[in-house]
């Protein structure tokens, strides 16, 4: 059983994600491209799988290392709160089932996430994982 402090580090780690997509609009960067390549770049999936716990530090340096290590273009942006909350989505989601963030990329992409966004920012985090892995599961989204 989790205690307090480790839900509190969680949450942390998840919006600290979640702040750096949310960044990414700042300078105009693709949003599919850009959580498309954190989440299927090894620096990007060292990060959500906590194995590059410095990017943590703060927001803007793991925003600066993504710019840094990311293959980025600029192109059309998506609302603010739906890169948040998928950034946060992610987070959540590697650590709830300890999923690699390229079988969750498979399964929501941020594009079907916007899709559905209307509808899935009124759920709870677990209801949106349990609902993309029953529409999409394995098989990755078509």
């Amino acid at each position: 059983m989790k205690n307090d402090f480790n839900k509190e580090i969680e949450h942390w780690f998840a919006d600290t994600i979640g702040k750096c997509f949310e960044l990414s609009i700042r300078d105009n960067l693709d949003s599919v491209s850009y959580t498309g390549e954190f989440l299927n770049s090894e620096w990007g999936s060292d990060v959500l799988m906590e194995d590059r716990l410095k990017e943590y530090n703060s927001v803007p340096y793991m925003y600066s290392r993504s710019k840094r290590n990311l293959n980025l273009k600029q192109g059309h942006t998506y609302d603010p709160y739906v890169m948040w909350m998928y950034g946060y989505l992610v987070k959540h989601w590697v650590n709830k089932e300890n999923k690699k963030p390229q079988d969750i990329w498979k399964i929501l992409p941020l594009d079907r996430f916007n899709d559905l966004f209307g509808f899935y920012h009124t759920q709870g985090w677990n209801y949106i994982i349990a609902d993309a892995n029953k529409r999409y599961g394995d098989g990755g989204y078509k």
